[in-house]
């Protein structure tokens, strides 16, 4: 089940950063190196930047990214919906078809968290619906809210993500551009 294995990877990858950030960004990279071009070579890049900054330092760049005043919410139902009522609907409607496939996410994570459905797609065989309607337009929208010139690692991690769905959906799109800046230890 190597493309169930890619989604909880990548899942792992969106956790707030710890000991195994890297070897699960190796691990990931070796997967698409024969699965997606597009995808491995932001993840090449992801992995170059991680290189770059210690743990403490990731988990700062982490919590600007995805918690405090974020770059963006990791929160599927707010990129969809916002803050009202339609995105408590979608969490109910995707706790409910977490359970009708035998998923139960941890009490303590939003049943929308960008990394709890990574892991539900990758314990599933196939939900094109979730992927269709869900993830694959969030994570577009996710990734169009960096800036890929402040050269943040989660830019190309989010870019990764969002071609290795494209490529899953047989979807061509442009190629999205960016610099390739090195360390930047600011």
């Amino acid at each position: 089940m190597e493309e169930g294995n890619i989604y909880l990877l990548y899942a792992g990858l969106l956790s707030y950063p710890d000991d195994g950030i890297r070897r699960r960004a190796m691990e990931i990279q070796s997967l698409l190196r024969n699965k997606s071009e597009k995808s491995s070579t932001y993840m090449e890049k992801f992995i170059e930047l991680l290189e770059c900054h210690t743990r403490e330092k990731l988990e700062e760049i982490y919590t600007s990214t995805f918690d405090l005043h974020p770059i963006c919410y990791p929160y599927a139902g707010y990129h969809l919906f916002g803050d009202d009522y339609r995105r408590s609907q979608f969490m109910t409607r995707l706790k409910e078809e977490y359970r009708k496939k035998g998923f139960f996410p941890p009490d303590d994570e939003l049943p929308d968290h960008i990394g709890i459905i990574l892991k539900y797609m990758g314990t599933v065989k196939d939900d094109e619906t979730i992927l269709n309607e869900c993830l694959l337009p969030v994570i577009e929208k996710m990734t169009s809210l960096f800036n890929p010139l402040f050269n943040n690692p989660y830019f190309y991690l989010m870019t990764s993500l969002l071609l290795f769905l494209r490529e899953k959906m047989g979807i061509e799109r442009k190629e999205i551009s960016f610099t390739d800046g090195g360390c930047n230890h600011e």
